[in-house]
């Protein structure tokens, strides 16, 4: 969500940033402040479809599309360009590995080509609608990628929630946030809502009264996920992040100019598990050579169980 920003000096965290910091201290230098470049190639194949799928509604919400007539078909016809767009604009380090056994492929990809996540994101559409219509998540004072960013304990905190509005039924104020996840609830982390309704509050004066994970691959009622988050939930929580930026920034203070990465490493301290590692871009034998062994002995791991299920 972040890279390391300013704002009059302030120091800068996102939600994103605060929880790569929280679970590898590394991790979190070398992508926010060292602004090293991944040595390893990260497949993002598999993040279109909550990419695209979240531009759609971005779309609906924005431009008020339930107003008008034809709305799943002209849904449906926004995709093949948001898509495609996605497609010209990897991030640094990102690449897309189709699914297939020919080079710079994959042979467990999610998709062989870009018709299958084209036709992936307009066959969930009508689930997404459903849910909406169902929860009647329509209202007024609507914002798409509101910007929340806010000031707490001298530092800057940032984020976006997807959606806020004022609900037309009960005049409720509510903050949506939109997944794309083929296995529900796999990937969320309540902190995030009360991240957003933390910056809110910062805002407005207001914590909303309701806030949601919107899951748009699945129909009513399991394709959304209420909470309620308390005024003792998000004072607790402005407490620990401010606790974290001022670990943050005394860290910064201790790593001397032009370090390499292994004075760096002494500071911000890798975490290897398995969780951190098994994805990281950073984790090769010369940057990160704690990930790398991580990795490796989980490869090790897996080519005992298939050479031992071979014997059987």
């Amino acid at each position: 969500m972040s890279r390391l920003k300013k704002y009059d000096d302030t120091p800068y965290i996102s939600y994103s940033g605060r929880v790569t910091f929280l679970s590898c201290h590394y991790r979190y230098w070398l992508h926010y402040d060292g602004h090293v470049p991944p040595p390893l190639v990260d497949d993002a194949l598999g993040s279109v479809y909550g990419t695209a799928i979240g531009k759609v509604y971005e779309v609906f919400y924005r431009d008020e599309l339930w107003r008008q007539k034809g709305l799943l078909d002209r849904l449906k016809a926004l995709v093949p360009g948001i898509v495609e767009d996605i497609l010209k604009q990897p991030k640094p380090g990102q690449v897309f590995r189709w699914r297939g056994d020919g080079p710079d492929q994959n042979p467990m990809g999610l998709y062989a080509t870009p018709e299958d996540i084209i036709l992936d994101v307009q066959g969930s559409i009508p689930k997404g609608l459903m849910t909406i219509r169902d929860q009647r998540l329509i209202g007024s004072e609507t914002e798409v990628e509101h910007k929340l960013d806010s000031l707490i304990g001298g530092f800057l905190f940032g984020g976006r929630a997807d959606v806020t509005m004022l609900t037309s039924y009960g005049k409720l104020r509510i903050i949506l946030d939109g997944k794309g996840s083929r296995r529900r609830d796999k990937w969320v982390d309540k902190k995030q809502l009360e991240w957003y309704s933390m910056l809110y509050r910062e805002r407005f004066g207001i914590l909303p009264d309701r806030v949601a994970f919107v899951y748009w691959k699945f129909e009513p009622p399991v394709g959304i996920q209420w909470f309620e988050v308390t005024a003792a939930e998000i004072d607790e929580l402005k407490q620990e992040v401010v606790q974290t930026m001022t670990h943050l920034v005394k860290m910064r203070s201790e790593l001397p100019p032009k370090a390499g990465l292994p004075v760096v490493r002494e500071i911000f301290k890798p975490n290897p598990s398995s969780d951190n590692c098994r994805f990281c871009p950073y984790a090769d034998d010369s940057t990160c050579p704690e990930g790398f062994s991580v990795n490796e002995k989980a490869k090790a791991k897996v080519t005992v169980r298939e050479n031992t299920a071979d014997q059987r």
